[in-house]
């Protein structure tokens, strides 16, 4: 009996449970750059995929209230992860230009110019108004 009462509690956490493990991800995802290295949109979607039929089975055959809301929240953080990683991937250019120029170059181009505005002190033939 007391087995029976600690497991339908311990079952009542699991939406907790599952809230607080798919939160690190979204932070991580909300705070990336949008390169998503890492990031497997197969998995995430057959993750989204098992949610979905657990909700039905939850809904149309087991009609048990807990089951169902552990199973929505495992679907909807599912589709706030899915949804804010495409949204990082499809909002970054699809590849980069590398012009491969040294960022160095225009320290150079300044110094030239630098070097042009500068006088030179040239040494020329003295003129003594001495007429040959």
């Amino acid at each position: 009996m007391f087995s029976e009462t600690l497991l339908i509690a311990a079952y009542g956490l699991v939406p907790v449970i599952s809230t607080g493990a798919f939160v690190p991800q979204i932070v991580a995802l909300a705070k990336s750059d949008g390169e998503l290295k890492n990031f497997s949109f197969a998995a995430w979607s057959t993750w989204l995929l098992s949610a979905i039929i657990s909700v039905f089975y939850g809904v149309f055959y087991l009609q048990d209230f807990m089951f169902i809301l552990a199973s929505s929240v495992a679907c909807f953080f599912n589709v706030i992860i899915i949804t804010l990683a495409a949204y990082k991937a499809l909002g970054r250019p699809r590849f980069k230009i590398d012009a491969r120029i040294d960022h160095h170059i225009d320290n150079i181009t300044h110094q030239m110019h630098d070097q042009r505005d500068q006088r030179k002190d040239i040494q020329r033939p003295q003129n003594d108004r001495i007429i040959t």
